[in-house]
């Protein structure tokens, strides 16, 4: 739980942030923007992520979506036309495999460290400043960090090639 001066301070950091934007003019220009093209220049900043923040909730909500067909690239022999009922509950287990893949992959992409709490084992608390707290970092939980950020790494990566290998999958 964080202090209350950490709220106070948020608030007055947003609000000095705000008002230098106004002063700058970025805001106008921001607001420009949006009703020429849509967008901002904002959301070029992270490109990435602004397409894994509007890719996430349709990709989530569309895996929980009822399918009715399934692509024929998810069976066994894609050129057979009369498939049995068990080629269909395998390409139908194959295809949710793929979908939940890419949620899981655009999960991580989008929440990026927020959803889960492991200690790194950097103590700011104790040591606030940022050389002394590296200096005096807790080895074995700096371990299991780093190999948890490495496991989402290798999610992220297989679900944006399935991603892209099904891109065109994504229909009912």
């Amino acid at each position: 739980m964080e202090s209350p001066t950490y709220y106070l301070w948020r608030i007055w950091y947003r609000s000095i942030e705000y008002l230098d934007d106004i002063f700058r003019g970025r805001r106008i220009k921001w607001f420009i923007q949006r009703r020429r093209r849509g967008f901002d220049e904002r959301e070029l900043w992270g490109l990435d992520y602004t397409i894994a923040k509007y890719v996430y909730p349709r990709i989530k909500a569309f895996n929980k979506f009822s399918k009715v067909s399934i692509a024929p690239c998810f069976f066994a022999d894609p050129e057979k036309i009369d498939h049995s009922d068990e080629e269909w509950e395998v390409a139908k287990n194959n295809q949710k495999d793929a979908y939940d893949k890419m949620e899981q992959a655009f999960f991580y992409i989008v929440n990026d460290d927020e959803d889960w709490k492991i200690d790194t084992g950097i103590d700011f608390d104790k040591y606030p400043d940022f050389k002394e707290a590296y200096q005096n970092i807790d080895n074995n939980k700096w371990k299991l960090y780093k190999e948890e950020m490495d496991r989402r790494t290798k999610v992220i990566e297989e679900g944006l090639e399935v991603f892209a290998k099904y891109f065109r999958t994504l229909w009912d």
